[in-house]
């Protein structure tokens, strides 16, 4: 209400022993030549009454600042005790009595109503109840001999109804207004109105030496505090009773006989006698009441509940320290702190009720936050603050303070709790709009994103438990995760606060656990999680590529996802850019493209190529500018075996290219295939295999021999193409003419060097097969090879040879040179299957000349004969 948002000092007037209320000053300075007996508080207004008939009317200029506006005499004949002041404040009236005589005063000016005459002879009023559509109030009035039920407008106060009921001293209206809790007399006691019947219940003194003020006070809504006592320097009781006069709760023990009770929840504060001292007791239910505080002054003062509350600022600094939010896990900005102290001093409004006044002042009594009195952890602390959240709340510091506790009440389940468990999270999850989940995962240990402010009276608890290594509480942590995770989704999915990075944070912990185990599924975490997830599985990217590429294919991160393939699979990259060109990015360059498809050739299979091709064509890409670009000779040089090559330039540089690579796979070749040649050269088994097939079975596995027959089988086409004339590469670097048997037709062979040298070279390699296949009807070609397997000097060789090759030598005299070759150191036995059948075909020969003979002389005789009979 009034007081400066710079705390000020509690008056050192007042000596308030530590407890729950707390004494601020609102006016220090008031006149001292009054005595004052009552006060209220209207908006920004205090009217505060005295003994001796004044009233004085503060206005409050500004925040803690009141000011003297105006001070009337009630009664201005003589001087008349202010009794009480009842505001009226629907209507903008009150009601002011002073000894007997009640007067109708204007709010806020607090100025006599005229026109509106006096009621006289009033010992007592209670305030009923507002009816808004006559825009009037109830009220209860009290004389020695009646009770009068009086309706109140702004223009009148007008007798509804009268009960025949004598001296009532104090009374206190059930809340249906149908009986009194009344002192009547001595005696306190019941009224039921409907019938005027009076029940009394006990005395006001127990003894008739001394009167004693009788004391009727509301204890809740259906209960009253009355005092008993002998005398008022002894001590009294306080009693609570029911509608029915029946006694509640225990006894309430004050320490003399108080001039005012005043009942704040479940606290009384009593003055006693003397007014110097304000005695406070809790009253606890199956307990027996309490002295918790106690308030002096060496001044006499009063206290009072007002009919309306105003908001002090007394405790705001200590409640904006505790609500406001700063970051537990966040970068600190100092603007945002500034904004949340704002935000939080806009919404405490902290009511207080009750007002000390006297000649030492006006002083506001407030009860402290009950947040501000949360003095232990521990575990009792638990149901207190489960019975206090479960409250209603009714305005938006209420609602601040209860998220606050409720955030407190999951923090202590967490610590006190046996086990981190289901239930734990359950609790968690029912406050889960003023306690974010992610300070749970935080206290188990894992890593959270996102800015996560709370509240800063719990901060450094919060890291208090964090210290303790909870996680140790959880029998399965994953379980809990994935419980936690699934509730979420069931039961927040669509209020939950900052939901991407609740998810992600729990989705992180779930990754790293199937990272440990070498698995992932992609399927698992929440699409707002796959950038973070993609980044964490970047960590392991060959053991989860698979993932990763799945992330990027539904989050369509093209680039990033590109970037893999390159890394894992070439061919599923190019099957990727086929299947996905036209969403290709900007960013995707020519010089990008050109070095993944050079990349990809690399690891050269057909498919690989198709797709490339395919590539080529969807992208409709300028082939001879792609070809061009392409730096690595042997991309370039497969795009062009693929694609064809046209031009002198591309011929002349896959020329270049087929003679580089042939000189260095024939080098190797030669290296490799010496064994195996000298071995073929030496083995003189006659049926053994051409020396061209003995090599491709010997060297075809070889990649060196592979490449020769390839390369060396492109090369002669590109010079074919060139019309090369001046000779071949081959010719140059086969000196052994290896080379150009794996890679030639022998006709062709023939034709290029001629039958003799063709000759020459088969026979060099004892390759027997081939040599019988060049054999001619040509004593000269007979005797050479025969001269040659003759030096070998293996009748083996020279006799399966004849023996293989009698067609060939037709001539005797052919077959003599033959023989005269033949040394006398090979048998002629082992000549015999070559000499018998050319022996036999010349017998042959010899009988067939005879018959001939002898048939051309029978033709001859035969033919003289017909001559002789036609001379005849």
């Amino acid at each position: 209400m009034n007081d400066d948002t710079k705390e000020k000092p509690i008056s050192t007037a007042f000596e308030v022993t530590d407890g729950l209320y707390a004494v601020s000053p609102l006016i220090e300075n008031v006149p001292h030549e009054y005595e004052y007996s009552c006060i209220e508080y209207y908006g920004q207004h205090i009217y505060l009454g005295s003994t001796s008939g004044a009233l004085l009317h503060y206005y409050e200029l500004d925040v803690g600042n009141f000011t003297l506006i105006s001070e009337v005499n009630f009664n201005e004949d003589r001087p008349t005790g202010i009794d009480g002041i009842t505001l009226l404040p629907k209507i903008d009236r009150a009601l002011v009595l002073s000894e007997g005589r009640l007067k109708m005063f204007l709010l806020p000016e607090f100025a006599p109503a005229s026109n509106i005459p006096s009621i006289m002879n009033i010992t007592e009023l209670s305030l009923l109840e507002f009816c808004e559509k006559t825009q009037c109030y109830s009220c209860f009035l009290y004389t020695k001999n009646l009770v009068k039920r009086v309706s109140i407008t702004s223009k009148e106060i007008k007798v509804e109804q009268k009960y025949n009921i004598k001296r009532i001293r104090k009374a206190i209206p059930s809340k249906d207004a149908k009986l009194l809790m009344a002192a009547v007399d001595n005696s306190y006691s019941i009224i039921h109105l409907e019938n005027e019947l009076v029940t009394p219940l006990f005395k006001v003194s127990e003894t008739d030496d001394e009167e004693l003020s009788p004391i009727v006070t509301n204890f809740g809504k259906s209960e009253y505090i009355v005092t008993c006592g002998i005398s008022n320097d002894q001590n009294c009781m306080g009693l609570i009773l029911n509608d029915d006069g029946e006694i509640t709760h225990g006894t309430v023990v004050i320490e003399n006989y108080p001039l005012t009770v005043i009942v704040d929840n479940l606290y009384v504060l009593s003055e006693l006698h003397g007014s110097k001292c304000l005695q406070i007791h809790l009253i606890k239910e199956n307990n027996d009441p309490v002295v918790i505080q106690n308030v002096r002054n060496q001044t006499p003062f009063h206290i009072t509940k007002l009919q309306t509350p105003f908001i002090t600022r007394q405790f705001n600094k200590e409640l904006i320290e505790k609500l406001r939010y700063v970051p537990l896990i966040a970068e600190e900005l100092q603007f945002r702190e500034e904004q949340e102290k704002a935000y939080v001093a806009r919404q405490i409004a902290v009511e207080c009720h009750m007002i000390i006044y006297g000649k030492c002042g006006i002083y506001s009594l407030c009860r402290k936050p009950f947040l501000l009195t949360i003095s232990s952890y521990g575990e009792d602390t638990l149901p207190i603050l489960k019975s206090f959240i479960t409250e209603e709340s009714q305005s938006n510091y209420q609602l601040l303070q209860k998220s606050y506790l409720q955030f407190l009440y999951v923090l202590l389940l967490t610590l006190h709790m046996e086990h981190i468990d289901k239930d734990l999270i359950d609790a968690w999850l029912k406050y889960i709009d003023v306690a974010d989940i992610r300070v749970l995962i935080y206290l188990l240990g894992f890593d959270i994103y996102g800015d996560l402010w709370i509240p800063n009276g719990l901060l450094a608890f919060s890291k208090k438990l964090h210290s303790l290594k909870l996680v140790h509480k959880c029998n399965d942590v994953l379980n809990i995760i994935q419980y936690l995770k699934f509730q979420l989704k069931e039961t927040c999915s669509d209020s939950l606060k900052d939901s991407a990075n609740v998810y992600l944070s729990l989705d992180l912990i779930l990754l790293r656990d199937n990272i440990a185990k070498g698995s992932s599924n992609v399927d698992e975490y929440e699409a707002t999680s796959y950038q973070e997830i993609a980044k964490e599985l970047s960590k392991h990217k060959k053991e989860h590529s698979e993932t990763l590429i799945a992330i990027y294919e539904k989050t369509k991160e093209v680039t990033p996802l590109l970037e893999i393939l390159r890394q894992t699979d070439q061919k599923r990259l190019i099957n990727y850019l086929n299947t996905h060109f036209q969403e290709l990015p900007d960013t995707y360059s020519k010089e990008m493209l050109t070095d993944d498809i050079s990349s990809a050739l690399k690891d050269y299979n057909d498919d690989t190529v198709s797709d490339v091709l395919q590539l080529i064509n969807n992208l409709n890409l300028d082939v001879k500018r792609l070809i061009s670009s392409i730096e690595d000779p042997d991309t370039k040089v497969l795009l062009l075996e693929k694609l064809g090559a046209s031009s002198t330039q591309d011929l002349t540089f896959l020329y270049e290219y087929y003679k580089a690579k042939l000189t260095v796979l024939n080098s190797k070749l030669i290296e490799s295939s010496n064994l195996p040649i000298t071995e073929y050269i030496t083995n003189m088994t006659y049926n053994k295999s051409p020396f061209k097939e003995y090599l491709k079975n010997k060297l075809g596995e070889k990649k060196e021999y592979e490449g020769c027959f390839d390369v060396g089988t492109k090369l002669l086409k590109i010079e074919k193409a060139l019309n090369i004339k001046e000779g071949s590469i081959i010719d140059d670097i086969d000196a052994s003419f290896v080379l150009r048997i794996m890679i030639t037709d022998i006709s062709v062979l023939k034709e290029k060097i001629g039958f003799e040298k063709l000759l020459d070279i088969y026979l060099s390699r004892n390759d027997f097969a081939t040599v019988e296949s060049l054999l001619q009807a040509n004593d000269k070609v007979v005797l050479k090879v025969i001269d040659h397997y003759l030096s070998l000097n293996n009748t083996r060789v020279i006799s399966q040879f004849l023996n293989k090759n009698t067609c060939c030598i037709n001539d005797s005299g052919l077959l003599i040179e033959i023989l005269e070759k033949i040394p006398p150191t090979i048998q002629i036995s082992v000549l015999s299957g070559f000499l018998f059948p050319l022996l036999r075909r010349k017998d042959e020969s010899t009988y067939n000349l005879q018959i001939k003979k002898g048939i051309l002389r029978h033709r001859t005789q035969n033919i003289n004969n017909i001559e002789r009979c036609l001379e005849l």
